[in-house]
């Protein structure tokens, strides 16, 4: 079976990216794994189709952005 794959990067500071992947962690995550390393996030996607693997990134880049622009409410 094909296997289609995407990386997903975002850069902030350990506190922020450590909110922002409990943020998707509850998703689901057999599709996809998530690695800080210093001020930077990789989440590894992964889908048996193009169509899955748009679909998971769509949501996970929603999450993301949700969760960013609260963070960036609360610290204002």
């Amino acid at each position: 079976m094909e296997s289609h794959e995407a990386i997903l990067t975002w850069f902030g500071n350990s506190s922020q990216l450590e909110v922002l992947k409990s943020s998707i962690e509850i998703d689901d995550a057999d599709s996809f794994e998530i690695v800080i390393k210093d001020n930077q996030m990789e989440i590894h996607v992964s889908s048996p189709s193009l169509r899955s693997l748009r679909s998971t990134v769509d949501d996970i880049l929603a999450c993301l952005s949700a969760a960013e622009a609260t963070l960036n409410e609360i610290e204002e």
